[in-house]
């Protein structure tokens, strides 16, 4: 029964007339708060360990969920004075690290995104609660890293491919960067012809305005079509903003 997909049977828990897709937009002002949170987080590793060179992708994405789930969420609700505005209860339900996540065909059960902000829906939104979250995938940029290669073969591509976030119109890549930059690195690779026609960009990076953020580049976006078509007769699927927040982890 589990191979069978979502048009086989497999149960999601509501009728498909009981939920809209895709789910609604995150708007930028939440993707530029996250991009903030993250940078608050990394700094709080740089004043323990100094350096954050040594550090791999899973350690570094560890320490990073612990600070965001147990200490940066959780301020507001204890009081803290040094609470961020809107990293609270009020937007995000809670975050996961490696949390369970099935591709939009409903065959693969055991797909685990790096991060997965999960978000609370407004009572008018016709959401899978389930599905209803910020999918994150974490990678290193540096020299035994390229920008088009592991960032985008085994992140950037889940997003394209209907394998994280498809009920989404969102999600985010957090890069750790070391001696790479957006512009020289990420855009270069993403303008191949080959590499664009396979992430479907419509659009090539882009920055969002906001706040600096110390130690991190201005947060960007890339738009690009998903050639999946999403079940229970909801048509194609629309394209996918892809947030990059890139921080500085020499």
């Amino acid at each position: 029964m589990f191979a069978r997909g979502f048009d086989e049977g497999f149960e999601v828990g509501l009728p498909p007339d009981e939920f809209d897709l895709p789910h609604p937009e995150v708007h930028p002002r939440v993707m530029l708060l996250l991009h903030q949170v993250l940078g608050v987080a990394l700094e709080m590793l740089r004043v323990k360990h100094g350096s954050l060179a040594a550090f791999g992708e899973d350690p570094l994405t560890v320490q990073i969920h612990n600070l965001l789930e147990n200490d940066l969420r959780q301020r507001r609700a204890r009081g803290r004075a040094d609470a961020i505005p809107g990293f609270d209860e009020g937007i995000f339900e809670s975050v996961s690290r490696h949390s369970g996540a099935t591709d939009y065909t409903g065959t693969k059960l055991k797909e685990e995104p790096d991060l997965y902000f999960k978000l609370k829906p407004a009572h008018h939104f016709r959401v899978l609660a389930t599905e209803y979250a910020i999918f994150t995938e974490c990678k290193p940029v540096d020299a035994k890293h390229a920008a088009g290669s592991r960032y985008w073969d085994d992140g950037l591509n889940r997003f394209v491919d209907g394998e994280y976030g498809w009920a989404m119109q969102d999600a985010l890549m957090i890069g750790y960067a070391r001696r790479r930059s957006i512009d020289a690195h990420l855009s270069p690779a993403l303008r191949q012809p080959k590499r664009r026609a396979k992430l479907g960009i419509e659009s090539l990076p882009r920055p969002i305005a906001g706040a600096k953020v110390p130690r991190a580049e201005a947060l960007h976006v890339s738009t690009h079509q998903r050639g999946i078509v999403w079940r229970w007769n909801k048509g194609p699927a629309t394209p996918i903003r892809v947030y990059h927040s890139w921080h500085d982890c020499s």
